[in-house]
């Protein structure tokens, strides 16, 4: 079950919907008009009408005054997002969600993504907002970094680095990065050890190689190498259990 089912238990948001949720630090209401007004200064093909917004040929439903985010949620959201350090104590004591979803099935799923994370970044611009929850990937994101480099994206590219998360698992003695969210796109998620070193850096080689999965298709496949850089490949070593419980089958990684 993903991020908006397990929030709201199938009440409101559609837990089959592609989805981001906004973290308000106020109860005031989002400026919707606002929101589609920005959209359409941008050359956007934008429609609104009762908290449903049609950008292009997808439709986006905006839900907004949702109650704040459960604690024991939040902190796990917080405790997997390695890459913002005070992420539990900036969003602690947030004031509302407002819901950003689109239904699976209307249009293809790099479009409907993009429609969400559109809408998602104005919603926070044109509100106080803390942070943003990416369904998909149980990513948790600051606001204004989210934002910037949804805004940033091309019109022929897209912001993936949200849409696919890369968490840190302690398994023994080893860490390993572990994917979540290439799943939504009909691929296997992937796991590979962290190296003890620039890990940082090695994330964002991996995000590079997402988004071409993402937006230029393609299949790996065992013994197959990837060479990323001058400096770094990676062979496919096989397609196997996970190291963590309770996930399908994963690609497992190793550098060459």
């Amino acid at each position: 079950m993903g991020f908006l089912g397990r929030l709201f238990s199938g009440s409101k948001p559609s837990d089959a919907a592609i989805g981001a949720a906004v973290l308000l630090s106020e109860r005031t209401p989002v400026d919707l008009d606002e929101v589609a007004r920005r959209l359409a200064s941008r050359g956007r093909e934008v429609g609104w009408e009762n908290g449903l917004l049609t950008l292009g040929d997808v439709q986006v439903t905006i839900l907004q005054g949702l109650p704040a985010m459960p604690a024991p949620l939040l902190d796990e959201l917080a405790s997997s997002a390695w890459w913002w350090e005070d992420a539990k104590e900036a969003c602690r004591g947030h004031a509302q969600v407002v819901a950003v979803q689109v239904a699976e099935g209307r249009g293809d799923r790099v479009t409907r993504r993009r429609a969400v994370s559109d809408v998602a970044a104005l919603v926070a611009r044109v509100a106080p907002a803390v942070a943003v929850v990416w369904n998909d990937a149980a990513g948790l994101y600051e606001a204004p970094v989210f934002c910037e480099h949804v805004e940033a994206a091309a019109a022929d590219e897209a912001p993936t680095a949200f849409w696919i998360s890369l968490r840190i698992a302690e398994v023994g003695r080893r860490r390993v990065f572990v994917s979540t969210g290439l799943s939504a796109f009909a691929h296997r998620e992937i796991e590979i050890d962290v190296p003890p070193r620039n890990a940082e850096d090695f994330a964002r080689v991996l995000h590079d190689l997402f988004r071409i999965i993402v937006l230029r298709g393609g299949r790996m496949t065992v013994g197959q190498t990837l060479q990323l850089s001058e400096q770094l490949g990676l062979r496919v070593v096989e397609v196997g259990a996970s190291s963590l419980p309770g996930r399908p089958d994963v690609i497992q990684l190793a550098v060459v």
